[in-house]
């Protein structure tokens, strides 16, 4: 074991509560991260909001808004056959702020 060193990583924000959360939930557990973002997002002119997901196919989501970012509401929630995909939320007209976040469970 001469060169070798084990580090312990302790998380204080955050949903894990065990070791396969240094794997990013990664079931494989290789370390890598699930790719996904929001890659553009704009409001149509009848007020929907439209954005462009990159997505890992196979790999469960949840795209989720909020008015004030401590409450969230699960807006749809999917499983990726692709690597992008685009959603629109028609409520969105209903609010004069709104904020969106991509999860995966």
């Amino acid at each position: 074991m001469a060169g070798q060193k084990l580090f312990a990583i302790y998380e204080t924000n955050g949903p894990a509560t065990s070791v396969s959360s240094m794997f990013r939930r990664d079931r494989k557990h290789n370390a890598r991260a699930t790719q996904m973002a929001f890659n553009s997002s704009k409001q149509l002119p009848d007020g929907t909001a439209r954005m462009n997901l990159r997505l890992e196919p196979g790999a469960s989501y949840r795209v989720q808004a909020s008015t004030d970012l401590v409450q969230r509401l699960d807006l749809t929630n999917f499983v990726s056959s692709s690597l992008s995909i685009q959603f629109t939320d028609t409520s969105a007209t209903n609010y004069s702020q709104r904020f969106y976040r991509l999860a995966s469970p």
